[in-house]
């Protein structure tokens, strides 16, 4: 089971490139070994305490055809149990389907479709910033003349990426209170290139991304909630922000330029973070290690290579890594905890109908050649074939209403387990669990049919010469 997961769902994770660690945890390790051991105890002593304990003149007179009530009703109980557990986890399975297909068409607030991402470690061969902002220069007219390339942008940052956090405050705005914003230095062609519309002013011009420190000015572009945080529903163009210093920085004064739309990273909650945009060589430290947002229709290895060629012949000692989709870098990397579990649900779901259906099959099939006798005197004194047939399809009915209603009810507060995880759909959505219970029927009916068929072929005069 364990290595049939790990071969279907792994695969999946790693060509989505995202770290997966999973460190070994000593409780789930002891807990593992507990259910294991258990379960192997009581799967030969349950066969062992049944036969002991069965009357010898029984087992003779039975002579191995028909089984004590008792065994019955214990299969009986596996089935139910099986049932019950193959629906609460392919209701599981459902609702974390679904929600990764709503996930999947949130509207994050930028394009990462067509967009690939690439580091560069310039601190690592000892530029200095005038020198790294040089090399930024001549690689970006290097790239910006690729014909197969459409836009090129550099920053600190991107979204999901980890970033700067910020206090700011705008005295002269909707609030006096410091709020904490998700900083970021960006080119002229940033928003461009994400597709992140400027609603008000404008963006960042060429000679203010790419010019040192101070030399910049002071104008920023926030996001269109943070425009509202601070000035309420005054206009936010040219109002004033304070960025207030620490040890190593005083304060500085920004002015808002321009509002872009907003950005959403975190896809669950669909909450827009409070962006602040700065241009990009306005911090130093920020243009010895810039990331390469690189716009195109080509795939992420060509893009590599154009990206890869352009630097060698500037500087081929510089390392450029982090050559992956941008989309495989933000949203299929948030979604990959999301991903794995609907993988796995869905995995232990199927799985556990199939044995659930083999289960029930087997069962039924025993119980029916227990019965051999009791079905050949119902047709002697007149039972027909097809209520030979609805007599063992209401046995597994019975089976299956039980297993249904036990699965529900541990979906149910399953369900409550994963409710945080959930987006888009309700814990208890009823189309999924009808869906469910079909399929439950479906599965039922499947594995009832064959031994129903065998009851009908019952002739009286063997089944009672078999006695």
């Amino acid at each position: 089971m364990t290595r049939l997961i790990l071969t279907l769902v792994l695969p999946r994770v790693v060509a989505s490139g995202v770290e997966l660690t999973v460190p070994i945890d000593a409780r789930v390790l002891f807990a593992t070994l507990t259910v294991s051991i258990a379960c192997g105890l009581a799967a030969g002593f349950i066969p062992a305490w049944m036969s002991a304990n069965r009357a010898l003149s029984v087992g003779l007179s039975q002579a191995g055809v028909r089984g004590t009530l008792r065994g019955r009703r214990l299969r009986a109980g596996f089935a139910v149990v099986q049932l019950a557990l193959s629906l609460a986890l392919l209701i599981g399975a459902m609702l974390m389907v679904t929600t990764l297909r709503g996930l999947r068409n949130v509207d994050p607030g930028f394009e990462a479709d067509g967009v690939s991402v690439h580091s560069i470690d310039l601190a690592s061969q000892g530029y200095k910033p005038a020198r790294a902002l040089q090399y930024v220069r001549d690689l970006e007219t290097g790239l910006s003349s690729t014909p197969a390339l459409t836009a090129v942008s550099f920053s600190y940052s991107y979204p999901f990426a980890s970033a700067f956090l910020q206090r700011v405050q705008a005295p002269g705005g909707g609030t006096r209170e410091p709020i904490e914003v998700r900083t970021n230095s960006v080119s002229k062609d940033y928003f461009t290139v994400l597709g992140i519309s400027i609603l008000k002013g404008r963006g960042f011009t060429a000679e203010e991304s790419m010019a040192l420190g101070e030399a910049s000015g002071n104008a920023i572009v926030i996001g269109k909630s943070l425009a509202k945080r601070l000035s309420g529903e005054a206009d936010p163009l040219g109002l004033t922000v304070i960025m207030p210093g620490g040890r190593a920085a005083p304060a500085r004064m920004l002015v808002v330029g321009g509002v872009a739309g907003d950005v959403r990273t975190d896809l669950v909650s669909g909450e827009p973070e409070l962006s602040l945009y700065e241009p990009f060589a306005r911090t130093s430290v920020f243009v010895v290690r810039p990331t390469v947002l690189v716009k195109s229709a080509l795939t992420t290895r060509a893009a590599s290579e154009a990206v890869q060629a352009v630097a060698a012949r500037i500087d081929p000692t510089v390392p450029i890594s982090g050559n992956q989709p941008l989309r495989t870098r933000t949203i299929d990397r948030q979604l990959a905890s999301q991903r794995v579990f609907a993988w796995v649900l869905s995995l232990l779901g199927g799985l556990g109908f199939v044995l659930a259906a083999f289960g029930l099959y087997g069962l039924l099939a025993q119980s029916v050649t227990e019965r051999t006798r009791e079905f050949g005197i119902r047709m002697a004194i007149g039972a027909t074939r097809g209520q030979m047939y609805g007599l063992v399809l209401r046995h597994a009915a019975l089976i299956a209403m039980i297993g249904g209603i036990a699965g529900l009810g541990l979906a149910m507060f399953g369900s409550r387990l994963i409710e945080a995880q959930l987006w888009g759909v309700t814990a208890r959505d009823p189309f999924i669990y009808a869906t469910a219970v079909f399929a439950l029927l479906a599965v039922v009916f499947i594995a009832a049919a064959w031994p129903a068929r065998v009851a009908t072929r019952v002739e009286p005069v063997e089944a009672l010469r078999i006695e």
